[in-house]
C-alpha cells in the first residue's frame, strides 16, 4: 500500500530511466522538470513523484 501523502523530488542525469522504472513499480505517473546544476551547471532533471 502506498501512502500517497508521500512524495520524492529525484534530481538526475537519467531521468527517463527513473521516470520508467518508477511508472512500472509504483503504477503511477511522475513528472519531470528540466534543471541546471547550481553549482556544475550541467544539465539535469528534477523527477517529481507522489
Amino acid at each position: 500500500m502506498i501512502d500517497r501523502a508521500k512524495c520524492a523530488m529525484i534530481v538526475t542525469e537519467y531521468p527517463t530511466e527513473i521516470c520508467e522504472a518508477l511508472s512500472n513499480t509504483f503504477e503511477s505517473c511522475v513528472t519531470r522538470v528540466d534543471a541546471t546544476g547550481g553549482y556544475s551547471k550541467r544539465l539535469k532533471s528534477i523527477v517529481y513523484f507522489v
